[in-house]
C-alpha cells in the first residue's frame, strides 16, 4: 500500500466516526468507536516506523553506489599497476635470456641469507630509494627503515642493512679514489684550515739524487672541487709539515732530516701571512735528523716538540721542547730529553694529566729500545718520566678517544729481524694510572697509522710500507666493533710503500690521504680517497 492510499483511507475513517459519533450515544457503539479509535493510532505509529525504514533504506543504497565506485576506480588502478608489473617483468626476463654474461650476486651463507639464494635487488643505473623498502617472503615481510631505526648507532646500522641485503660486513669498501697528486716522493701529508680554506701539505723527502727538494701545499678549490698548487715550500729532506694556531695566527712546522749532507739542519716555523696569502718563514730551529713536531697546549702556553732522530755519529741525541713566549713572539727552549732515535712525539690529555709519549726507535744498531712516556708535573714545571710502552721498533704514536676512554695507538716498523711484527693499541687505565695493551695488531713494516671517526664510527687506518723483500703489501683499515670491543679489520687496499694515512673533512665530506713513496726512487705519490656520508659504499 502506497503512502497516498493510507492517508485515503485514514481520512474515509475519520468522517465515518465524526458521523457514527454524531448519530448515536447508545454506550456499546461508544466502546466499538473507542477500539477503532486505538486501532488508528496503531496504524498510525506503523506507518511512522515504515518511514523511517524507507529513510534508511535510502542511505544505505547513496553509501552502497559510492563504494561501487570508488571498487570500480580502484579496480582500475590495480589493473594499470598489473599491466606496468607484467612489463617489468618480460624486460627482466628478457634480461636474462639475452645477456649470457648476467650473473646473480654471490650471496652470503650464513643462516638468515641461505634460504633466499633466489632473490634478487634489480635497478638499471643509479637508484635512489625515498621512504622505505619492504622484502616480502611468503606471510613475513621485513622493512629497511625497521631495521635502522632500532639500530643504537651508525655501524650498527650499516650492519642491519648487510642483513637485510644478505651481504657479509666485510664486504664494505671504506674509501673512494678522488683526486690524486703527484709529487717527488710523498712521504707524508698535513690537512689543516686557514679561515674556511682547506690545504694539504705534502713533504718531499728526496729527489732520487738530492734531499734538496720544495715540499707543496696544495688548497681545496671548492669550485673545481679539486686541490690545486697553493705554494712550493723550499725543504731539505723534509719528513713532515706540521700546522698548528696560536690565537688567531696560522704556522707551519718543517721537520728537515739533512742539508749538505749533514743531519745538523735547519728547521723552520712558517706563519701564514694574510696579506701576501702566502706562508713565509717565521723562526728558525737547529735540529738533529729531525722526524716529526708536535704542538700542544697545557694551561694557556703553547709547547712544540721536535723529535730529533741523531747527529752526524749518533743515534743518542736529545730532542727538545720549546714554549712560545708571548712577550718576544717566539719560541724558547723549555726542556731537551734524552731520545734513542726518535721518530715521533705524541701528545695526550686525559682528564687529570697531560702526558708527552716519545717514540723511541732505535739505538746504535739495536731495536731494543721502547716508547716513554713523560707526565707534565706542574710543580717543577717539567716533563718527568711516567713509564715505558712494552713495544719495539716503535715509529707512530696516535692517541685517540671512544667516548670517555683514551687510547694510544702504537706502530711497530721492524724488531731487527722481521718487518711481520706486532703493533699494539694501548688504553689509559684511571684507576691504575696508567697505560694498559688493549689489542695487539699484526702489521707488516708499519710507519703510520691514522685514527679517525666519521658519525659515531672509530676507524684505524695502518700503512703498511715494506715486508722484507716488497713495498707492496696491502694496508689495513679497522674499524671499531662496539659489541666485541676490539677492532675489527674493515678493509685492505693494495698499497707500494704506504708512508703515512691523514683524515680530514671538507664541510659534511669525509676524505683520507694516502701518501705512497718508495725510498730511492724519484717519484710518489699522495692519493686522495673519498668517503661518503657513512663511509661504506657497497663492494661489486
Amino acid at each position: 500500500m502506497t503512502l497516498l492510499r493510507v492517508c485515503c483511507v485514514l481520512t474515509a475513517l475519520s468522517f465515518a466516526l465524526v458521523t457514527f459519533g454524531a448519530s448515536t450515544e447508545d454506550d456499546s457503539e461508544a466502546a466499538a468507536l473507542a477500539t477503532l479509535a486505538a486501532a488508528l493510532a496503531d496504524t498510525q505509529r506503523s506507518i511512522a516506523k515504515a518511514q523511517s525504514a524507507v529513510q534508511d533504506f535510502q542511505e544505505q543504497h547513496s553509501d552502497l553506489l559510492a563504494v561501487h565506485s570508488a571498487l570500480q576506480l580502484s579496480h582500475s588502478t590495480l589493473s594499470a599497476d598489473h599491466k606496468q608489473l607484467a612489463t617489468v617483468f618480460d624486460n627482466v626476463a628478457s634480461l636474462h635470456a639475452n645477456e649470457q654474461d648476467f650473473q646473480r650476486r654471490t650471496l652470503a651463507s650464513n643462516v638468515m641469507c641461505k634460504d633466499y639464494d633466489d632473490a634478487h635487488l634489480i635497478a638499471d643505473g643509479a637508484v635512489v630509494f625515498e621512504g622505505d623498502a619492504i622484502v616480502v617472503s611468503g606471510d613475513e615481510q621485513v622493512s629497511v627503515a625497521d631495521a635502522v631505526a632500532t639500530a643504537t648507532s651508525n655501524a650498527v646500522a650499516v650492519d642491519a642493512l648487510r642483513d637485510w641485503m644478505c651481504l657479509p660486513s666485510s664486504s664494505g669498501t671504506l674509501a673512494k679514489l678522488y683526486q690524486s697528486v703527484s709529487t717527488l716522493s710523498a712521504t707524508s701529508a698535513s690537512a689543516f684550515q686557514v679561515g674556511n680554506t682547506t690545504f694539504l701539505a705534502v713533504t718531499n723527502t728526496y729527489n732520487g739524487s738530492s734531499f734538496e727538494v720544495e715540499s707543496a701545499v696544495y688548497r681545496f678549490n671548492e669550485t673545481t672541487t679539486e686541490f690545486e698548487l697553493f705554494q712550493d715550500i723550499p725543504t731539505s729532506g723534509a719528513s713532515l709539515l706540521r700546522s698548528f694556531s696560536i690565537g688567531e695566527r696560522d704556522f707551519l712546522a718543517v721537520a728537515n732530516q739533512q742539508q749538505d749532507g749533514s743531519l745538523v739542519v735547519q728547521s723552520p716555523v712558517l706563519i701564514y701571512n694574510t696579506s701576501s696569502a702566502r706562508f713565509k718563514v717565521f723562526q728558525q730551529f737547529e735540529t738533529l735528523g729531525a722526524r716529526a713536531w708536535e704542538h700542544f697546549r697545557i694551561g694557556g702556553t703553547d709547547f712544540l716538540a721536535v723529535a730529533n732522530m741523531q747527529n752526524d755519529t749518533s743515534d743518542q741525541v736529545q730532542s727538545v721542547v720549546y714554549r712560545y713566549d708571548n712577550v718576544t713572539e717566539s719560541f724558547e727552549p723549555f726542556q731537551a730529553i734524552n731520545t734513542s732515535g726518535a721518530i715521533d712525539w705524541e701528545h695526550i690529555a686525559t682528564g687529570n694529566a697531560d702526558f708527552l709519549a716519545v717514540a723511541n726507535y732505535r739505538t746504535s744498531n739495536t731495536y731494543n729500545v721502547k716508547p716513554v712516556v713523560y707526565v707534565y708535573n706542574s710543580t717543577s714545571a717539567q716533563f718527568e718520566f711516567f713509564q715505558e710502552i712494552d713495544v719495539t721498533g716503535v715509529v707512530d704514536l696516535e692517541h685517540f678517544r671512544i667516548g670517555d676512554v683514551d687510547f694510544l695507538a702504537v706502530m711497530s716498523y721492524y724488531d731487527g729481524s722481521s718487518y711481520a711484527v706486532e703493533s699494539a693499541v694501548y688504553r689509559y687505565d684511571n684507576a691504575a694510572d696508567m697505560f694498559v695493551p688493549f689489542q695487539v695488531l699484526d702489521t707488516i713494516g708499519a710507519l703510520d697509522c691514522e685514527p679517525f671517526q666519521i658519525g659515531d664510527t672509530t676507524f684505524l687506518a695502518v700503512a703498511n710500507y715494506y715486508d722484507g723483500s716488497s713495498n707492496d703489501v696491502e694496508s689495513v683499515v679497522y674499524r671499531y666493533d662496539e659489541v666485541a670491543t676490539r677492532f675489527q679489520p674493515f678493509q685492505s687496499i693494495s698499497t707500494g710503500g704506504a708512508r703515512d694515512w691523514e683524515y680530514f673533512s671538507v664541510g659534511e665530506t669525509h676524505f683520507l690521504a694516502l701518501s705512497e713513496y718508495v725510498w730511492g726512487t724519484s717519484s710518489g705519490v699522495t692519493s686522495v680517497f673519498l668517503c661518503d656520508a657513512f663511509c661504506f659504499t657497497q663492494q661489486e
